[in-house]
């Protein structure tokens, strides 16, 4: 952050302090500031920035989908509209904190964005994105049922691992060990979610590969096609290329099911 001006912006100091981008100067800054204002990391605009950090870290540097910098900007108007219309507090500090929120959301998708263009892209290959969103997901959801995944036969046999779900949020994660990898062009795997109280008929998860040596651990993101209601199982079948709308579940590689 440039610290050349002074006074330092309010709304810079906030989104600096949310990026954790604030040099020692800014930091004292904004400690002098939150002593004199009472005003504390808000804990939404950490959420944001985490977010935004995530979607920066998969896109190339030339090019910010329109789509993505759509939903940024309902973000912050949604985040700062009602900040912007709460009632007025009782002390001067605490309120004209909350009239400038907004600007501090606004200030975060700005350099998030700047700063996506200005660093390189990470690697697809690299699992620090997924594996940063799903920590994020557990320190966030309240909800979340893990349940212990378990390999079937022959070359599944050693298969191990986890399904973090949360109903709630309709979003889970796959944590899963000794899964063979597969060549894409002849076979993929494809998650199934066995949710009878919404269909006898097993909600299509997603289809994923496995290109990593077998006794790595990879993490994979559920993603269901349908509304789930209450999951009572997760399995994992190898399909043709492109996944089926209907899986004959010829070949089991996990299975792991909800407790009774």
């Amino acid at each position: 952050m440039n610290s050349e001006s002074s006074p330092i912006p309010i709304e810079e100091l906030q989104a600096g302090h949310a990026l954790a981008d604030l040099d020692s100067q800014e930091l004292a800054a904004w400690c002098d500031l939150a002593q004199s204002t009472g005003i504390e990391p808000h804990e939404q605009l950490e959420w944001i920035a985490a977010q935004l950090e995530i979607e920066a870290a998969w896109q190339a540097p030339e090019t910010i989908p329109s789509a993505l910098v759509a939903t940024l900007t309902q973000q912050a108007r949604e985040f700062a509209q009602p900040l912007g219309n709460a009632p007025i507090e009782k002390t001067k500090s605490t309120a004209s904190s909350r009239a400038w929120w907004g600007w501090a959301v606004a200030a975060c998708l700005a350099i998030l964005l700047v700063a996506q263009s200005l660093t390189k892209a990470k690697s697809p290959a690299s699992r620090v994105p997924i594996e940063l969103s799903r920590t994020l997901f557990l320190q966030k959801t309240s909800d979340v049922v893990r349940l212990p995944f378990a390999g079937t036969t022959g070359d599944y046999a050693s298969t191990a691992g986890e399904v973090q779900w949360s109903d709630q949020k309709q979003q889970g994660y796959l944590v899963l060990e000794n899964l063979p990898a597969n060549d894409p062009s002849q076979q993929q795997y494809q998650l199934w979610i066995v949710d009878p109280q919404r269909d006898e008929i097993p909600v299509d998860g997603g289809v994923f590969d496995v290109v990593s040596p077998t006794a790595e651990t990879v993490v994979i993101e559920i993603r269901a096609k349908l509304q789930i209601q209450r999951p009572q199982a997760f399995v994992i079948t190898v399909e043709q290329p492109g996944g089926v709308v209907r899986s004959k579940q010829k070949i089991v590689a996990g299975i792991a099911k909800a407790r009774p």
